[in-house]
């Protein structure tokens, strides 16, 4: 009986193992990478008002995220961009990962604007970053060039609210970045700050275990690390496995033998899409936020140039059909509804991805990475084309009548492949 069991075991053992390279092998012929999600060692480094940001001059490395890998590096300003050549009238854009990157450099939607409007753009997004450090960021750099921008280009997502809410959210420990602030209690506001000492255990954890907590299980912990080093399956199958096992023996014990997600709990990265009045505190972030605008535009102001917001719509709002699990506190209009007067009110140009991106989705055309949640090469190419159309009708950039037509004309007929 024992026998004829372990030889069932095996064979349950074997027919697993074989399923799982033969997994392996598809997905690496199809091309999906390893889901490392470490970045280029430091890439990043501490910074007094920022808490973090770009490190200037870093050599091209790799990023490598389940869905593709690109090639990243910083120029003197630190921005992931080609390097400065004291250019006049330059537009200077600022956002956060939505704008850094996590496509191809030749296809950023920062990179599309230089090409249709022909004017000079410094791409300085920055992974992470609210709307506060872009702020910040924006006074570096325009500090380090000594020129005045003629337009600065603001790329705005959701999550800036809880971004700045958290501010100073980030860090970097021995060329790491690591999260110093997060929520200890959201529908209270409060924040934890960690400890120099545990910023460091946070480093350790990573580099042993791929995970900034000291696991209860550590030898099982770094049989998964090893596995997301390793294989691309893992990162592929994370999740999917983790909700099976949770269903099965219940969300504690999965927590017990795997432990916390390592990544921010979705309420935490969306408090922008929260009723305002779902918790007291979220009015006062939201009164912050318009503070911060108001300084964006005062920079302008100050620099002479001109201000231009784009809202990027999160994936939530572009594919609302997808958002069955959604908490019944969230209203996925509550960004426009707050934003969208305020920018009226006070003059702040602006442009609203939103309807273009969810009739794209609807045509099939999907902007978003499959695993990655950020923008793949398709939804920066919407993206660069809507902004590049928005400036040129506006008259943001100065470019000759007869070049303007036909450079709209161009961006028409490639926006037609997205209508």
């Amino acid at each position: 009986m024992l026998k004829k069991l372990f030889s069932a075991a095996c064979l349950i053992f074997i027919g697993i193992l074989l399923g799982f390279v033969i997994l392996e092998a598809g997905l690496r012929l199809i091309g999906v990478n390893k889901d490392l999600n470490g970045g280029v060692k430091n890439y990043y480094q501490a910074d007094p008002k920022m808490g973090v940001d770009i490190a200037p001059n870093v050599k091209p490395g790799y990023d490598f995220f389940a869905d593709a890998k690109i090639k990243v590096w910083s120029n003197e300003l630190g921005c992931f961009d080609l390097p400065y050549h004291n250019e006049d009238d330059y537009i200077l854009l600022v956002g956060d990962s939505f704008t850094w990157g996590y496509t191809p450099f030749e296809q950023k939607w920062g990179t599309l604007i230089e090409q249709l409007t022909g004017k000079r753009t410094l791409k300085c997004g920055v992974g992470g970053f609210g709307t506060h450090q872009e702020l910040l960021k924006a006074e570096k750099t325009i500090a380090l060039t000594k020129k005045s921008p003629k337009l600065i280009i603001v790329g705005y997502l959701g999550n800036d609210l809880s971004d700045d809410y958290l501010f100073p959210l980030d860090t970097v420990i021995d060329g790491r970045r690591v999260t110093r602030v997060s929520f200890s209690n959201i529908p209270l506001g409060t924040r934890h700050i960690k400890t120099d000492a545990e910023l460091q255990a946070s480093v350790k954890n990573w580099n042993n275990y791929c995970v900034t907590f000291t696991p209860r299980y550590p030898l099982f912990r770094r049989g998964l690390c090893i596995l997301k080093q390793h294989t691309v399956s893992y990162g592929v199958l994370k999740k999917s496995m983790r909700g099976v096992l949770t269903r099965l023996v219940g969300a504690r014990n999965v927590e017990a033998l795997v432990g916390k997600d390592t990544g921010p709990q979705w309420e935490e990265g969306n408090i922008a899409l929260i009723k305002e009045d779902t918790y007291p505190w979220i009015a006062s972030a939201w009164e912050d936020q318009k503070k911060t605008i108001y300084e964006f535009q005062k920079l302008a102001h100050k620099e002479n140039a001109q201000l231009l917001f784009v809202l990027i719509p999160l994936e939530e709002q572009v594919s609302p059909e997808q958002n069955t699990q959604l908490p019944q506190t969230v209203d996925l209009n509550q960004i426009h509804k707050t934003l969208i007067p305020f920018f009226e009110e006070n003059n702040i140009a602006y442009i609203d991805l939103l309807s273009d991106f969810t009739i794209s989705a609807q045509k099939g055309v999907d902007p978003h990475w499959k695993f990655n949640g950020h923008w793949n090469p398709q939804g920066n190419k919407l993206a660069g084309l809507l902004v590049s159309k928005y400036l040129l009708e506006k008259n943001m950039v100065h470019v000759p009548k007869s070049e303007k037509q036909k450079k709209l004309s161009e961006i028409e007929k490639e926006l037609s492949a997205f209508q």
